[in-house]
């Protein structure tokens, strides 16, 4: 017999009705205090008495969690995926060293639209992301003004 190992939902926000908006990775993933798994990979909305599957993408989880749910967008990570639909994308530097465009960083590149890879770059392709969020946010807000 094989020992089979679980792993809980990766918790991804709160709401301030004490909800958690979490991933599975994949369908054996259980919500954390059960014992049963999921049944399904994706986003799921609950808390410990229960917990409903909201979708597989980001962008369905965003909806439901913003809509639904009671959260902020700014509570669920940009995916390279719905930066790339923006028309952002983020990439890694091309050279080692100490200068400009270098290889152990990540650079957000607004597409079609041809930017050096100067300064110091992002440590992560995380925080390069994180960072086309904010300035999407930021755009969308000055719009609305």
């Amino acid at each position: 017999m094989t020992a089979t190992t679980t792993t809980n939902a990766t918790l991804i926000a709160t709401n301030p009705h004490g909800q958690e908006l979490r991933h599975a990775a994949n369908q054996g993933t259980t919500w954390p205090g059960w014992y049963a798994p999921l049944g399904r990979s994706g986003y799921w909305v609950g808390t410990d008495g229960g917990h409903t599957f909201v979708g597989r993408s980001a962008a369905d989880a965003r909806r439901w969690w913003v809509s639904i749910y009671g959260g902020r967008e700014q509570d669920i990570p940009l995916t390279i995926t719905e930066a790339r639909k923006m028309c952002w994308n983020v990439v890694r530097g091309a050279y080692s060293g100490t200068g400009d465009n270098r290889l152990d960083r990540w650079y957000p590149v607004r597409m079609g639209i041809l930017l050096d890879r100067t300064g110091g770059g992002f440590r992560t392709q995380r925080e390069a992301l994180d960072h086309v969020a904010l300035v999407l946010r930021l755009r969308a807000e000055e719009a609305g003004r």
